[in-house]
């Protein structure tokens, strides 16, 4: 590995660190919501006096609050793939910083080695130019459009 590609392999890592927070703590939010409208739904059914026997609401309610945390879950790991993979966040830095397609990828790749017939010091170069140009950005930003939606 170049030493030049340590900060890009840095700065890829920490842009996929702040898309997964920003994942995680949406996740959190929308199955604290799934469980507050369980919990109303569940107090509003009850009424003033309470469950009465033999009656399945409650496992209904419960039913209902397992399914959105379930679907939450998964939604979770769809966007962990979509979002968090090393190929997504290389083309979100590369679009964020408006740098060639494949710029950050290609430097990604060259830096785990050369492949016959690459020459060393051009990958060398891919790699410092690479790490040059994202390792100046904020990582909100570099974080693109990943980032904004995991925001919303």
């Amino acid at each position: 590995m170049s030493p030049h590609a340590r900060p890009l392999i840095r700065r890829v890592a920490e842009v996929r660190g702040l898309i997964r927070i920003r994942l995680l703590l949406a996740w959190a939010s929308l199955s604290a919501a799934g469980v507050g409208v369980a919990l109303t739904a569940g107090w509003l059914l009850a009424g003033k006096t309470g469950w009465r026997g033999a009656t399945p609401v409650p496992l209904v309610v419960d039913g209902a609050l397992v399914v959105w945390l379930a679907a939450a879950v998964l939604l979770l790991r769809r966007a962990m793939d979509r979002w968090c993979g090393e190929d997504a966040v290389a083309a979100a830095m590369e679009q964020a910083m408006q740098m060639d397609a494949g710029a950050v990828r290609g430097a990604l790749e060259l830096s785990r080695g050369v492949p016959g017939g690459v020459s060393g010091a051009l990958a060398e170069r891919a790699a410092a130019l690479g790490a040059a140009a994202v390792t100046g950005g904020d990582l909100r930003h570099l974080a693109g459009a990943p980032g904004a939606r995991s925001r919303a």
